[in-house]
């Protein structure tokens, strides 16, 4: 083999290998998240998100800007504490059942 055939040959390894561990990386990361997800995560929880991220979202095509942190954290506590409210309300009429 030229050493041309070497350095294609240690070129294309070196390729394979770099892409088997970005791959290996990102799957480390989602099975991260997923136990996170598992561990701190509540259905309260990820339907205030739902409804504070469509609300941000909502917000900054009306506004035409980025919102401040202050406006992001009242739609944030205000989605969950409706929530909130929300699972308090069925949570007393199965008692009352």
């Amino acid at each position: 083999m030229t050493n041309y055939g070497y350095l294609f040959v240690g070129l294309v390894l070196g390729i394979a290998l770099s892409i088997y561990f970005y791959i290996n990386r990102e799957e480390k990361i989602e099975k991260e998240i997923e136990l996170n997800k598992k561990i701190f995560s509540t259905k309260l929880l990820d339907s205030a998100l739902d409804k504070a991220v469509f609300k941000m979202k909502q917000s900054i095509s009306e506004k035409s800007r980025e919102l401040s942190e202050d406006e992001k954290n009242e739609i944030i506590f205000d989605c969950l504490n409706r929530q909130k409210n929300i699972m308090d309300e069925k949570s007393n009429m199965n008692e009352n059942i």
